[in-house]
This record gives C-alpha cells, structure tokens and sequence, in this order.
C-alpha cells in the first residue's frame, strides 16, 4: 500500500492532495459501523458535545449524506476515514477530472488559444448619467 499512496501524490493534481488532506487531518472522533460491503455509517463526536451526527457512506456507487462528493468529486473526510480503516485505493475515488493527465491536456489545448490583452479591446469612457433631480425632499404624489 506504500507504494500506492506515495504515486497517489504524482497522479492528482495540487488542489486536490491538497483538499483531502485538509479532510483527513483529524480521525480521532471518528468511528463506522459497516452494514454491507459497499454500505457503511461514519459517526462523529464533535469536542466532548454528546450529541452524534451520524453519515452514511456508499463506496460503490461513490455517495456520501454530507455531499462533498456529489458537488466535488472528491472524496469527503467521512470517505478517506473509510479508505483508511480498510485500506482501500484512494485513486479509484477521485475523479478523472482531478487527475494531472486530465490537468495536463487540458492545459496544453487552453495555451494554443491566442491571449486577448485588455489594450486590444476598445476603449469608452463611461460618463455620469444626467439626471434631473430637483433639490430637497421629494413631494407626495
């Protein structure tokens, strides 16, 4: 697994390593109870507060209740807290869209676009608008 986590860095991009590790600090409130193979529930205690939020996590198809997959398409920390307990691959819950290759060619189509400098568009000065405004308060109508 050593040798996975240690290509995982070359194979996403900077923005993405650097979001999960934001995600996957702090696991020491963390804990899950598995209820199927692809079905598991991720509970958090937040700071000694008694209170409990309980997640559910789908691994396959990806899912998780908190919704920072569904709008991210990168695993959440209820997620990596799943990858890393039973050692699963990080890679296969990251989107192609975050991988380098995808950053790369990408990358290479927007630099052949031709660069537009604000000098070459034309210039109009934005005048102060007339307005014919009596002094005083305004009378009822």
């Amino acid at each position: 697994m050593e040798d996975m986590s240690l290509s995982w860095n070359f194979l996403v991009t900077r923005y993405a390593r650097n979001e999960m590790g934001k995600s996957s600090k702090n696991f020491k409130n963390f804990s899950f109870i598995e209820t199927s193979t692809v079905d598991y529930i991720v509970s958090t205690k937040c700071r000694g507060n008694p209170v409990v939020e309980n997640i559910i996590v789908l691994v396959n198809p990806v899912s998780c209740t908190c919704g920072y997959y569904n709008q991210f398409l990168l695993p959440c920390k209820h997620l990596l807290y799943i990858i890393k307990e039973k050692d699963l691959d990080k890679m296969q819950y990251v989107d192609k869209i975050w991988g380098k290759s995808t950053y790369l060619a990408y990358k290479e189509k927007t630099e052949s676009l031709p660069v537009t400098l604000k000098s070459d568009f034309e210039r109009s000065d934005c005048n102060k608008p007339d307005i014919n405004r009596k002094p005083g308060r305004p009378k009822n109508v």
